[in-house]
This record gives C-alpha cells, sequence and structure tokens, in this order.
C-alpha cells in the first residue's frame, strides 16, 4: 500500500497508546522507513521464498490476488476466500469495519484528501525533498508513487501456521 496511505490510515486510528509512533505524522513517517530498512534486511537474509503483495493490486483484482496468495501458501483454493466479509467470526482488528464489507476502493490516494497537513509525515518519508507546505513536486511524487509497503508472506516448514507481525506474515515453526 502507498506508504502515505499507511501512515494515514495509522494516525487516524484510535490505537489506545500500545503504538505511540501512530500519534506523530513525522513519527510514523520515521516509522514507516523503520519497517523499510527491516524489510530489506529480512529478504536479504533469509532463504525463504518470499511474495510481496500491492494493496493497489488487491483492491483492482481481488480475485487474481487471492489465487496467488494461496498458490504460493501451498493451500487449496477454496471459493469463501472471496466471501470473507461474510464470516460470522469475531474480529479483533483495528479494521474491523472494513472485514464485513466487500473490497472497495475508497482508501487508494486517500492521503491526497489531507496533503497540505502531511509536511511532517512527507518530510520523514522524503527526508528533505518536500516543497514548502508538504507539498511534493511532480517528480517526487512519481518516484515516491511507485513506492508501496509490503505484505510479506515468508513460507517455512509448516506453511499452514502463520502469526502476523505488523504487515508481515511469517510461518511459525511448531
Amino acid at each position: 500500500r502507498d506508504a502515505r496511505d499507511t501512515c494515514l490510515s495509522c494516525y487516524f486510528q484510535n490505537f489506545t497508546g500500545r503504538h505511540a509512533y501512530a500519534y506523530s505524522l513525522a513519527g510514523l513517517g520515521r516509522y514507516y522507513r523503520a519497517y523499510e530498512r527491516l524489510t530489506a534486511h529480512w529478504r536479504g537474509v533469509i532463504s525463504l521464498p518470499v511474495m510481496t503483495v500491492v494493496y493497489e493490486d488487491v483492491v483492482a483484482d481481488p480475485a487474481s490476488s487471492a489465487r496467488r496468495l494461496i498458490e504460493f501458501c501451498g493451500l487449496a483454493w477454496d471459493e469463501h476466500c472471496l466471501r470473507f466479509h461474510e464470516t460470522g467470526r469475531d474480529v479483533a482488528t483495528a479494521s474491523y469495519a472494513q472485514v464485513r464489507r466487500p473490497v472497495y476502493d475508497t482508501s487508494i490516494d486517500r492521503w491526497r484528501n489531507y496533503q497540505k497537513y502531511l509536511g511532517p509525515l512527507l518530510e520523514a518519508l522524503l527526508g528533505n525533498n518536500v516543497a514548502p507546505g508538504g507539498v511534493m513536486s511532480a517528480e517526487l511524487y512519481n518516484v515516491f508513487g511507485a513506492m508501496h509497503g509490503t505484505i510479506m508472506v515468508f513460507m517455512g516448514i509448516v506453511p499452514a501456521a502463520f502469526a502476523a507481525f505488523g504487515n508481515y506474515v511469517v510461518p511459525l515453526q511448531i
């Protein structure tokens, strides 16, 4: 997912003190950059297959994205994967309301509605390459717009047993 949309979503979410970095736009930008460094580190040191899932691709084509993910995990396809919003199970995440509805695209480029207020976030994400007022130049937007957060799936010995850590899904060794 676009870093700006990811950070803005976190900023708007009331995490009730568990995620102090999420209460500061600059803090979110620094945290996101740390996440990117951590992602690069693990990609460089693990020998397990890694799948990158781009949020915007999932929104554009949920069926194909879901099938690729399920296949990557070595699991059998189930049509219920496309009807996740119909489940009656409890959902205990910050996105509980979104889980109850089909995939939607209104969160893509949502940051643009708040761009003039995002100076500290953009500065933290881009360093000093932000124009006055927190507005990116067209050149920087073209570079930065192509950078997205990822959901990484690391495959291991027990592919069906996973634990979620931030934007990562990693296998648990049981």
